[in-house]
């Protein structure tokens, strides 16, 4: 092969390979985004239960009292 195939054969293969990380590093924030969506939904959740919880226990304890 000549000089000019061989520096096109390494740039195919150099951007091959940026293409590959590219695709790999916008998947792992793909997945880092859906991972901190749950986390948030899932606290928001808990907190809103935890607020429940609360109130609940308050109106038990105030009808003891009664």
């Amino acid at each position: 092969m000549d000089k000019k195939g061989g520096d096109v054969t390494a740039g195919i293969v150099s951007k091959t390979r940026r293409v590959a990380r590219s695709t790999a590093f916008s998947q792992s924030l793909e997945q880092l985004l859906i991972s901190l969506q749950i986390n948030i939904r899932t606290s928001r959740l808990d907190s809103f239960a935890h607020g429940e919880r609360e109130h609940s226990r308050k109106e038990r304890t105030a009808g003891s009292l009664n």
